[in-house]
């Protein structure tokens, strides 16, 4: 459609000489649309701020995730509630916990 994607990803992986930490990794990934009259539709960048990985593949990562989006025109979510056109901006935060796959009980919490 009438939109131009750009995607820039940039980090750093450190593997430290310890028996318990094989890797330390931080970086960032910025993904922009713009529409074709040169303005932003929406914008996502994701700062993986430290991910720490053990030498049984466990891990704790520490993330900063902050989202724009162009609305254009108005729509209706709900029957009487309607999201206004505008620029709207808004962050997320988190710790992940995630269990190596070769355990009992693995996932990410």
């Amino acid at each position: 459609s009438d939109v131009r994607n750009y995607v820039v990803e940039a980090g750093y992986l450190w593997r430290p000489n310890t028996r318990r930490l094989r890797e330390v990794f931080s970086g960032v990934e910025v993904n922009r649309v713009d529409n074709l009259e040169g303005g932003i539709q929406s914008s996502v960048i994701r700062w993986r701020l430290a991910e720490f990985t053990n030498q049984r593949g466990d891990s704790i990562n520490f993330r900063w995730l902050r989202q724009e989006e162009n609305v254009e025109e108005a729509f209706e979510i709900f029957p009487g509630t309607e999201v206004p056109a505008g620029n709207y901006t808004y962050d997320n935060y988190g710790v992940i916990f995630r269990f190596a796959d070769h355990r009992p009980l693995s996932g990410n919490l």
